[in-house]
């Protein structure tokens, strides 16, 4: 958590006793240009959706964000925002959002958001700390789009980074690492920048039932998809019983990114959890 004053704060911890078996919220906290809608109970299974909202419509240079959630044991948490992040000019210093997850015993979140739009000589960081029980389940899922520039570049912003680490909650041993950078300086369009794309994504997955032939199929199915480009790494360690994995993607479109992403949470959820598809209703 950053020790600046935030310009929006959002606080939520989901707990698992809710009438009808429903996962529901015990404590919520908000405060300045950050909100969430009632939530809202997608399927039978009692998974909980909120949706946050972001009322200043775009942040800006200096902007700090901080949001912490909480799925406690036996919780079934889907969170997603309402539209896509816009991060505008930033001449004062970075927009930055800190995130701190922690998902429970046999808990799952998924952790599903819109498209993040940088905008021409903009500069957001983004870090992000998961603690996980080896039995949780957490899918994260993120896409990065070029704002509109008058000369119709697409790289003109001038650093994202998004920093993302996960432990495990039951040993605090570090699982992964990750830091995404993109500064596109004068490497628009060059050997390994992002060749001819023009979107990013990237999504995070931890389960126990990741494992090489799932990760194989994925690959397999990114193979055949003509409109993303984009690879799908196992990822695990020693010390831990935690395992995921991490997939990046590349297009032309956010729809192609998100379809795709979509695609996947909804194959996992089906056979790991035999729930329903994603459909977040927002459109």
């Amino acid at each position: 958590m950053t020790q600046i004053q935030p310009v929006g704060t959002l606080w939520l911890t989901i707990d698992d006793q809710g009438p009808q078996g429903r996962s529901r919220a015990v404590e919520q906290f908000h405060q300045g240009a950050l909100r969430i809608i009632r939530p809202h109970y997608l399927d039978d299974s009692g998974q909980v959706s909120y949706t946050i909202i972001a009322i200043g419509g775009g942040y800006l240079g200096g902007d700090v964000y901080d949001q912490r959630f909480i799925i406690k044991d036996n919780a079934q948490a889907l969170i997603t925002t309402q539209s896509a992040t816009k991060i505008y000019r930033t001449p004062q210093g970075p927009a930055k959002q800190y995130t701190d997850i922690e998902v429970g015993e046999n808990a799952v979140l998924e952790y599903l958001t819109d498209q993040t739009i940088a905008y021409r000589e903009s500069t957001y960081h983004q870090f992000t700390k998961v603690a996980l029980h080896p039995t949780s389940t957490f899918i994260l899922s993120e896409q990065i789009t070029p704002g509109w520039h008058p000369e119709g570049k697409h790289f003109a912003y001038d650093e994202l980074r998004l920093h993302t680490e996960i432990t495990d909650a039951t040993t605090g041993r570090l699982f992964l690492l990750d830091n995404l950078l993109l500064r596109p300086d004068t490497r628009e369009g060059g050997f390994g920048w992002t060749e001819q794309y023009t979107h990013t994504g990237q999504m995070i997955v931890m389960g126990q039932g990741v494992d090489k032939q799932l990760v194989a199929e994925l690959n397999e199915l990114l193979a055949n998809n003509p409109a993303v480009y984009g690879a799908v790494n196992l990822v695990d360690a020693p010390g831990t019983e935690l395992r995921g994995f991490i997939a990046r993607t590349l297009s032309n479109r956010t729809e192609d990114l998100v379809n795709l992403h979509e695609h996947i949470a909804s194959l996992l959820r089906g056979r790991w959890r035999g729930q329903e598809p994603v459909n977040l209703r927002k459109y």
